[in-house]
């Protein structure tokens, strides 16, 4: 079983069978329970994500070793991987390296859960599903996030409320006036906002909605 847990190793970092076995000598000193057959597909789940390196392996490792213990049964087994690809997408991995910049985003999304009825996996689904447009909107991994928690208390499904958030975003940034005539902001102000702060300027319209009522105020001003 170890013989092919280092091929699948060897087959998706490119490392040669003599850097495979240093990379393990290196897994053994872990403090872990983890077994190093798991430890070993982690380093798999690196190599996917195009990570290469011993460090950076190794980071991505035990990174997701230290998620998978604490989140994993929440999560399931792709959260790490996810969680890689969302710290390299948003910079993290170059201001921080892999192994801190994957630990800070389990913990926003821990401790949103932890202190809300949010739960994990929804969080990092919608975070996901709104990476990219996220990221072209300059709005971070855990204002992101943070939103996510929100539609979760409300008992949105996270399809839809990914959708739905996607496309405000967009229109936001795309016809801020428009928004802001709706709503009954300052256009110039809210267009401003939308360049330079994208969570400002959409709690500035979430707060705007909120002075308009209830449903039946609000609901037209969505056409």
């Amino acid at each position: 079983r170890m013989s092919d847990a280092y091929a699948n190793v060897r087959k998706y970092t490119g490392e040669s069978a003599e850097g495979v076995e240093e990379l393990n000598e290196e897994l053994k000193k872990m403090d872990t329970r983890t077994s190093r057959e798991e430890l070993n597909r982690l380093l798999g789940e690196a190599g996917k994500l195009g990570i290469t390196g011993k460090e950076n392996l190794l980071g991505f490792a035990r990174a997701a070793d230290i998620i998978q213990v604490a989140l994993g049964d929440d999560l399931g087994e792709d959260a790490v991987k996810s969680m890689g690809k969302l710290a390299e997408m948003f910079g993290l991995v170059q201001d921080m390296g892999i192994e801190k910049s994957m630990l800070k985003v389990a913990s926003v999304i821990n401790e949103l859960a932890q202190n809300s009825t949010a739960s994990e996996p929804y969080i990092l689904e919608f975070t996901n599903r709104l990476a990219g447009i996220g990221k072209v909107a300059n709005l971070s991994i855990d204002q992101i996030a943070g939103f996510g928690s929100v539609l979760d208390q409300n008992a949105q499904q996270v399809e839809m409320s990914a959708t739905a958030f996607s496309k405000f975003v967009t229109t936001l940034a795309t016809d801020s006036d428009r928004v802001a005539n709706a709503v009954g902001l300052p256009a110039k102000e809210l267009a401003k906002t939308v360049r330079t702060d994208m969570n400002q300027a959409l709690m500035m319209v979430f707060k705007q909605l909120k002075k308009k009522g209830g449903q039946v105020e609000i609901a037209p001003l969505f056409k």
